[in-house]
């Protein structure tokens, strides 16, 4: 498809890395401030709109965002690398018969785990499309893998629905709403504001529900019909691992990074932390990203 060729050419060629893509937003805010706001009424207009851009940064509100939001990524990562996902990816990779089947088999499987999790979503559909080409090229199934490649993101497309979402968590956040509020909005507006809202108005409501299965059946269905009208792709992929071997660790000191009993003991202190702490909100379904 001509349209899909000229996307591919367009960004391989012109789009920059994420932290490029980061500062040239930076830039083009500092611009916008500097030429579409009143002129300040003490010192320099410049030198005031980096004083402001500096605070932001250093906003605690918005580093704690930052944090949590950081914390859901690495946690799905380390989630997604671990012996129970990797045996689930290999599992699912034989279902994959042929570019229909495994369209169908990562974008359901993705949004599903980007429900759960935009962290774990994200890395899940990356690593299933991969195995599935691997797959595909041991058992000789000719495949389409670009396509299959998109399918593992479309997690993304529902991710913000699901209990990972960050304004929905946000919210559900004692007093979160009041905060945002205090500098725009009058006493009696802000008095008016719920104190949270729970997910059961939001993530669990069936409005939300109804929509998430909607995407669960379109979504495939428009890959379906995209596999359909695109031919196969030459295969040439070398097989990921998911972890290094731990016994090839120089000396024992190293070998603790890979132990056994210390992470399950630890993983075991957190469990028991979490629950005990949060246990009353999760049966109140009061999600936060605490």
């Amino acid at each position: 498809m001509r349209i899909t060729a000229f996307i591919e050419t367009f960004f391989r060629k012109y789009l920059p890395s994420p932290f490029t893509i980061a500062i040239i937003l930076t830039l083009i805010t500092i611009g916008v401030a500097f030429f579409f706001t009143p002129e300040s009424i003490n010192g320099n207009k410049f030198l005031n709109v980096l004083s402001y851009w500096e605070e932001g940064i250093w906003n605690t509100a918005l580093l704690e965002f930052a944090y949590q939001m950081m914390l859901i990524l690495v946690l799905g990562h380390i989630l997604v690398l671990s012996r129970p996902m990797n045996a689930l990816i290999l599992r699912l990779t034989k279902f994959a018969t042929s570019t229909v089947s495994a369209v169908v088999l990562v974008s359901v499987s993705t949004m599903l785990v980007s429900f759960f999790n935009w962290g774990l979503g994200l890395i899940f559909g990356a690593i299933l499309a991969r195995k599935v080409g691997e797959y595909a090229q041991s058992k000789s199934i000719e495949l389409n893998y670009p396509l299959v490649g998109a399918a593992g993101y479309v997690g993304f497309m529902i991710w913000h629905s699901g209990i990972s979402g960050s304004a929905p968590i946000k919210v559900a956040e004692s007093g979160h709403l009041k905060s945002l509020m205090e500098d725009f909005a009058s006493a009696d507006i802000i008095a008016m504001l719920p104190e949270s809202i729970n997910f059961d108005t939001t993530i669990f409501s069936y409005w939300n529900l109804i929509l998430f299965f909607i995407l669960l059946v379109v979504v495939p269905f428009t890959f379906v019909r995209l596999a359909k009208r695109t031919a196969s792709t030459p295969l040439s992929l070398k097989s990921y691992k998911f972890t290094s071997n731990a016994d090839a660790t120089e000396n024992d000191t190293d070998k603790l990074d890979h132990s056994k009993p210390l992470a399950i003991a630890f993983g075991c202190v957190i469990l028991v932390a979490f629950f005990y702490q949060y246990y009353t909100s999760l049966l109140s379904l009061q999600i936060t990203p605490n």
